[in-house]
């Protein structure tokens, strides 16, 4: 887990080398949106299923979700939906995925998901970015909370998400 602001720079470093790997490779830089198809796919980086933590449900009762607790957990095809519709910011995600879990800034659900999903937020302030993470309302049989998908938003969609009562602040 990422504690420090030397443990963020150092990731981060790490990240921006991934991205510009990822921005070459796939061409990012022109603003369309890369080809990632199965034919390349020995190209992605490899996944394996993670569990994130537990649904933090103090904060979601606070918005008025009563759920059971679990774990959270983040599967093979999901990481590659994530990875596929945002390449270019899938892995600057990666190493803030269980904190934004475990200590969400703001929590809710789209006015387009409310039978289905729900999100947490955590704002990164010392990289300007502020990501979020999808899942599922209901839990697996096995009791785990599935992540759909992982992306970074800007402050304008936060901030109109929160007037408009789709988000609370956990903090």
């Amino acid at each position: 887990m990422v504690e420090t602001l030397a443990d963020v720079r150092g990731l981060f470093n790490g990240l921006t080398a991934l991205e510009s790997i990822a921005q070459s490779r796939y061409n990012l830089s022109d603003r369309r949106r890369p080809k990632l198809s199965e034919k390349n796919m020995e190209e992605w980086p490899r996944f394996k299923p993670l569990i994130l933590g537990e649904l933090p449900v103090q904060h979601l009762r606070r918005f008025g979700l009563n759920l059971q607790p679990g774990p959270v957990g983040f599967s093979i095809p999901a990481q590659k939906h994530a990875f596929k519709s945002h390449p270019d910011s899938f892995m600057s995600c990666l190493p803030f995925l269980t904190q934004t879990v475990a200590r969400p800034t703001h929590v809710g659900q789209s006015p387009k998901h409310t039978n289905d999903g729900l999100e947490l937020i955590r704002e990164v302030r010392q990289l300007d970015l502020i990501l979020l993470v999808a899942l599922l309302i209901r839990p697996t049989r096995q009791g785990v909370y599935m992540v759909k998908s992982t992306y970074p938003i800007d402050r304008n969609k936060l901030e109109n998400r929160l007037r408009k009562g789709h988000l609370i602040e956990t903090q």
